[in-house]
This record gives structure tokens, C-alpha cells and sequence, in this order.
């Protein structure tokens, strides 16, 4: 791909892949301020705008996805419904599996040599990497 520089009228040749690190970049920043909307909305207690605000993403979006289940687990421990409580656990397996698809895969020699040795990050995407934190921030 060709891209030129605004400000210089210089054009310089990129290879798609930095093209893509430059769309995921953004897509997790506008994934982070959606889900940042959604707990603000939460935290005035707009539980049903929150939840609006990262529903239609949060089957793809792994901060939507997060935010939705964070948000059915606060409403389920401040009613004690079942219901919530059931649908809560329902809600976090899938953020789960969105997350987890989103991960870096090292093959079968990989995942069991992460045991014996630190992780290279170096080869994760910017994605990739996020994925991993959010994964974390899942298990508690």
C-alpha cells in the first residue's frame, strides 16, 4: 500500500501488515472507550444504558464482552435474583470465549513450554496481547 504523509507530501510504501497493526490499534481504543462508557453509565446507575452501550458488540469485542458480564454480575449480586445470578454465569463464559479466541496461539509445544519458560511477548500482536491482560482481569 502506498500512504503519504500529510504534512510532508512524501509518499512512502508500507506492507499491509502495519496497515492492520494501525486498524487494530484503533479498534481497541474505540473498544476501550466504548466499554469505559458502558461502566460510567454503570457507575450513575444506567444499568440498562451500559448494557445497550456494549450489547450489539459484545459477541466480537472482547472489552464490550467483558463489560457486558460485568455489568449482569453487578446487577446479579445487588439483586439476588437467580435469574440474574444464572444469566451473570451465562454472560461470563461467553466473554470468556470471545477473549479467548483473541489470544495468541503457540500450538500444543508451545502451551506446555509456557510452563517451563517465560512467555515471549515480543511475537504477540498488539491484540493479541490485550487479549492476554483481559483474560487475566476474567479469571478474577
Amino acid at each position: 500500500a502506498v500512504v503519504s504523509t500529510q504534512s510532508t507530501g512524501h509518499y512512502y510504501i508500507t506492507n499491509n501488515l502495519s496497515l492492520a497493526m494501525e486498524e487494530d490499534q484503533d479498534s481497541i481504543k474505540i473498544s476501550i472507550a466504548r466499554a469505559a462508557e458502558a461502566r460510567d453509565k454503570l457507575l450513575s446507575n444506567r444499568i440498562e444504558e451500559a448494557r445497550e452501550c456494549v450489547a450489539c458488540h459484545k459477541d466480537h469485542d472482547m472489552y464490550a464482552a467483558m463489560a457486558y458480564c460485568n455489568i449482569g454480575f453487578m446487577q446479579a449480586i445487588m439483586t439476588f435474583d437467580r435469574d440474574n445470578i444464572t444469566q451473570s454465569l451465562i454472560d461470563i463464559d461467553s466473554a470468556m470465549q470471545v477473549i479467548n479466541s483473541n489470544r495468541h496461539k503457540d500450538g500444543m509445544l508451545g502451551y506446555l513450554m509456557s510452563y517451563v519458560k517465560n512467555r515471549d511477548f515480543t511475537t504477540f500482536t498488539e491484540l493479541e496481547v490485550h487479549a492476554e491482560l483481559v483474560s487475566i482481569q476474567g479469571g478474577f
